[in-house]
């Protein structure tokens, strides 16, 4: 569950995610899930809600190039977005990251470390519903963190997410403080 807050609560988001993995091995998985997410934004004084139910399919792939933890992560989502009218579509994602340890043990179970990710959108699937581009939106993300043990990670850093629309295009500038767990 995710629940995000923008302009001083001009904007609500409400994510929940519902996953069922299977690994191949300890690099190689792949993924079934659902997610829903609700927007409330606010123009003047009227609230706008959408809402957006979306299935979607993933492989993700994990590996090392010397003490450097990189991941491989594909996307394919069935979205159907409620917001004046209801519609379908269909979107593609490509994401990379890199772990870069820089003040830790040998075997990186603990120390601090930097990290840089990057994740494209693509709308396959009724681009005239979105925002009429193949094109969806990038998010460049760098960051800080110190791991803690083998399991948890904590994480400072900056995004810079763009995203065109049918009236405008956002640039968003995120600043943003993540705790990742994996046991």
């Amino acid at each position: 569950m995710e629940i995000k807050c923008s302009n001083f609560n001009e904007t609500i988001d409400y994510n929940s995610y519902r996953t069922l993995n299977y690994n191949f091995n300890k690099a190689t998985s792949v993924a079934f899930g659902f997610a829903f997410k609700g927007d409330r934004e606010q123009e003047n004084t009227d609230f706008q809600y959408t809402q957006e139910n979306r299935i979607y399919e993933q492989f993700m792939h994990q590996f090392k190039i010397f003490r450097i933890e990189l991941m491989l992560r594909g996307r394919l989502e069935q979205r159907w977005i409620n917001e004046e009218e209801s519609f379908f579509t269909q979107r593609a994602r490509a994401f990379l990251s890199a772990q870069i340890p820089v003040w830790t043990n040998k075997e990186f179970t603990k120390g601090f470390y930097v990290a840089a990710q990057n994740e494209v959108f693509l709308n396959i699937e009724n681009q005239d519903k979105v925002n009429e581009s193949l094109f969806d939106q990038n998010r460049t993300f760098i960051s800080t963190g110190y791991r803690w043990n083998k399991s948890v990670d904590t994480e400072i850093g900056y995004m810079y997410w763009h995203q065109p629309e049918m009236q405008e295009t956002y640039n968003r500038h995120v600043i943003q403080l993540q705790v990742t767990t994996n046991f």
